[in-house]
């Protein structure tokens, strides 16, 4: 391989509650509101009326708040479930490919991954077999992060959709230049990439450099290799955990090896993420 050409391996309901107050006059007898004196007012300095408020439970406001707990408590169940096994899935696939890395012992010179904590326990197994003296928090790279969402960042679909209607509608286009309010456009996500890229591959000039990183990056490195342009859904095959092998040299972007989840075949089905499925038409 010439000495300037760099190989990279890349993984990849508001309820609104009334307290009803029934107040009840504890009246006193005529002749104490009006004095002894038989229909005269009551003494200057004599003791006022008595006023005693009491509560009234509002039954349907604490059937609301029940049922709204419960709901909740459903809901983060559910969430709770649904990241655990995708944590579990995402272990046994990182495994897997560390096992294919102690198998195939490619050669590999550095480990580069994103910052992001699901990224970092992904890289670990690899690092292990590659580089068991290393330490994962001095080989990452805050710039192979995922795209920035802005406000709707780490808000589950069903939530955006409702709290952010108008930005969702515009980013179902997948306009390069449009971003979610307080995010990254499409465009500015790419310059990021493909600096990063053309970076770590100038500083690893001539060799292999394994790269763990997010299905967004992977995106945006495979439409620079294929010339595609940025308006789109994606797409390539960006399954989880797969092995894509690309060179880069100077601004040149080649793609050997694609989507490779050989060393997945035998695990439960990955988890894909489908654009073309959101497009608007």
């Amino acid at each position: 391989m010439p000495t300037n050409e760099s190989l990279l391996w890349i993984a990849a309901g508001v309820f609104v509650a009334f307290l009803l107050l029934r107040f009840v006059i504890n009246r006193r007898s005529r002749a104490d509101r009006e004095g002894r004196g038989g229909g005269q007012p009551a003494a200057p300095g004599a003791e006022p009326p008595v006023i005693e408020a009491a509560a009234q439970p509002d039954v349907e406001r604490l059937a609301a708040e029940e049922a709204a707990r419960r709901e909740a408590e459903r809901l983060a169940a559910e969430e709770a479930a649904h990241r655990e096994a995708e944590r579990l899935a995402t272990e046994a696939a990182a495994r897997r490919e560390a096992e294919r890395l102690a198998a195939d012992r490619p050669t590999v010179h550095h480990l580069v991954c994103s910052d992001l904590v699901r990224t970092r326990q992904t890289a670990q197994p690899s690092l292990e077999v590659l580089f068991p003296q290393a330490t994962i928090d001095t080989l990452t790279d805050s710039n192979l992060r995922e795209q920035s969402f802005g406000v709707v960042d780490g808000m589950r679909v069903d939530d955006i959709k409702e709290q952010h209607a108008d930005a969702w509608e515009k980013w179902l286009r997948f306009e390069a230049d449009y971003g979610m309010p307080g995010g990254e456009t499409t465009r500015q996500f790419h310059a990021r990439v493909m600096d990063a890229v053309r970076r770590i591959a100038l500083q690893h000039a001539g060799q292999t450099v394994m790269v763990v990183t997010h299905g967004g990056v992977l995106d945006m490195i495979w439409r620079t290799a294929r010339g595609t342009g940025l308006d789109g859904p994606r797409q390539s095959d960006i399954p989880n955990a797969g092995l894509n092998r690309v060179r880069v040299s100077g601004e040149a972007v080649e793609v050997l090896d694609w989507a490779d989840v050989r060393h997945l075949a035998d695990l439960p089905e990955q988890p894909v993420y489908d654009q073309t499925k959101l497009v608007v038409r």
